[in-house]
C-alpha cells in the first residue's frame, strides 16, 4: 500500500489509507446508506422551500391546495425522522452518528489511531441548537412513530412538542455537515444534480428543475392568473380585493 505523509489531514485520506482494502470497501457501503438519506433529506427540503415559497393562496382555490400541504406535512417528517433516527442511540444494529464513529475507531488501522482518536472526539453535535434536536426528536416520539394522546388533543402541549421549518433546516445543515466531516478520501454533493444551483444545462434544455415546472405549470394554469383575460369585465371587482403585497407577486 503507497504510503500517506503524516502531513496530509486526515480527512483527505482514502479510505483504504485509513482503514485498508478490505474494510475500505464495507466503510463505502455505509457511507453509500448513510449519504442517500441525506440527499433525500436535503432535496425534500429544497422541493419545501419552493412550496412554501408559492402563493398558494393567491393562485390556487382551497380544494386545490391539499397535495401541496400533503407534500410538505410529509416532507418535513421524512426530514425529521432522518435527522433524529441518525442522533438516536440505538443498538449496533443501527446507523447513527455514535455508531459510525464507534466503527471508524474500531476499524481504523494503527497507523491512524492517535490522529483518528483526536479527530473524532472533536466531532461533535452543535450545542447551541440542542434544545432544538430535543423537541425534534419528542415530535418524533410523540406524534410521527407513535401518537401520544395528551399531544394529540392539547394544544397547549402540542405547540411545546413542535418545531418549526426554520428549526428544521438548522438541524439538517448541522447533519449535513457532521457527516460530510465523515467523508474521508472526498466530499459528496447532498443533493441532486438537478437541483443544485448554478447547474448548466445543453443548450435549449428547459433549466428548471422538476419541483419548479410543476409549480410553473400549476401558476400557469390558475384560474385567478388568467382572470384578467378570461373574465375582464370580473377582474376589476377581485383585483381591488388583494393587497399590494399580493398584487406585486401576482405582476412578477
Amino acid at each position: 500500500m503507497e504510503e500517506v505523509s503524516n502531513a496530509t489531514p486526515i480527512k483527505k485520506r482514502k479510505p483504504e489509507d485509513i482503514f485498508g482494502v478490505e474494510k475500505a470497501k464495507e466503510y463505502e457501503d455505509i457511507i453509500d446508506a448513510l449519504w442517500d438519506n441525506l440527499v433525500y433529506a436535503n432535496a425534500s427540503i429544497f422541493v419545501i422551500d419552493h412550496v412554501v415559497a408559492f402563493p398558494v393562496e393567491l393562485l390556487l382555490a382551497e380544494r386545490h391546495r391539499i397535495f401541496l400541504q400533503l407534500v410538505l406535512r410529509n416532507f418535513e417528517r421524512s426530514i425529521l425522522l432522518t435527522i433524529t433516527n441518525f442522533f438516536e442511540e440505538g443498538d449496533n444494529r443501527t446507523l447513527t452518528f455514535r455508531n459510525l464513529k464507534k466503527w471508524i475507531k474500531k476499524n481504523r488501522r494503527a497507523e491512524v489511531e492517535p490522529e483518528m482518536t483526536v479527530y473524532i472526539s472533536d466531532l461533535k453535535p452543535a450545542t447551541d441548537i440542542a434544545d432544538i434536536r430535543e423537541r425534534a426528536k419528542r415530535v418524533r416520539d410523540n406524534i410521527i412513530a407513535h401518537l401520544n394522546l395528551q399531544v394529540a388533543i392539547d394544544v397547549p402541549t402540542r405547540a411545546k412538542v413542535g418545531i418549526d421549518l426554520r428549526e428544521l433546516r438548522k438541524l439538517l445543515d448541522e447533519t449535513t455537515q457532521l457527516v460530510d466531516k465523515l467523508f474521508f478520501g472526498h466530499g459528496r454533493s447532498m443533493l441532486y444534480p438537478e437541483y443544485m444551483p448554478g447547474m448548466k444545462h445543453p443548450e435549449g434544455m428547459d433549466p428548471r428543475s422538476d419541483i419548479e415546472y410543476f409549480l410553473d405549470s400549476l401558476a400557469r394554469d390558475s384560474a385567478v392568473l388568467r382572470m384578467p383575460e378570461k373574465r375582464p369585465k370580473f377582474w376589476p371587482h377581485y383585483a381591488k380585493n388583494i393587497t399590494l403585497e399580493d398584487r406585486a407577486t401576482f405582476n412578477h
